[in-house]
C-alpha cells in the first residue's frame, strides 16, 4: 500500500472522529478505536518529560464506552459545542502492526450563551492499525500545548 493511500485512510479516520465529537454523537466515539487501546489528553510538557499523568485517560474500548455512558447519564456540565480545526496528517513511522502519525489541532468551544474561545491547541499523536482498508486508533494522545485546561473538559477532544 502506498504512503499516500495510507495517509488518506488515516486522515479520513481523523475527519470522521472529529465529526463525531463536533456533532456530539458520542455513542459512535469508541468505534474509532481498537478493543485494546489508549486515549489520553496530556499537557505537552508532561508528554515530553515522559510523565504518564494526563487530564483524561481511558485504557480500553470498554472504558471509552463507560465514559460515553457517564457523559449521557451522570455528568453535569454546561452545554457546549466544539469545533475542531486540524492540519494535514504526517506519518512519522511505520511499525510492525501499523503507523504513528501526527495532526495539529485547535478546538474552539462555544458556550450555550454563544461565547466562543480557543479551548485547546496542540496535536494528536496517533498509533493506528489498518486492517482490510479500515484504519483504527490503537493509541490516541491529545497533546495540549498548555498545562492549563478549563474545568469544563468533560467531552473527549
Amino acid at each position: 500500500m502506498s504512503t499516500e493511500t495510507t495517509r488518506l485512510q488515516i486522515e479520513d479516520l481523523q475527519r470522521r472522529y472529529i465529526h463525531c465529537i463536533d456533532n456530539a454523537t458520542f455513542d459512535d466515539w469508541p468505534e474509532f478505536f481498537t478493543e485494546e487501546c489508549i486515549y489520553k489528553i496530556i499537557p505537552r510538557r508532561s508528554y515530553e518529560q515522559g510523565h504518564p499523568v494526563g487530564f483524561y485517560f481511558c485504557d480500553s474500548n470498554a472504558m471509552l464506552r463507560d465514559r460515553v455512558l457517564c457523559l449521557r447519564e451522570t455528568a453535569i456540565f454546561e452545554p457546549q459545542y466544539y469545533r475542531h480545526m486540524i492540519s494535514g496528517t504526517i506519518i512519522l513511522e511505520e511499525t510492525d502492526d501499523g503507523y504513528v502519525a501526527e495532526t495539529n489541532l485547535i478546538v474552539i468551544r462555544t458556550s450555550s450563551e454563544g461565547e466562543m474561545m480557543v479551548f485547546a491547541a496542540g496535536k494528536y499523536r496517533d498509533t493506528l492499525q489498518i486492517n482490510n482498508g479500515q484504519a483504527l486508533f490503537k493509541e490516541k494522545l491529545v497533546i495540549l500545548d498548555s498545562t492549563r485546561v478549563d474545568m469544563l473538559l468533560a467531552m473527549p477532544l
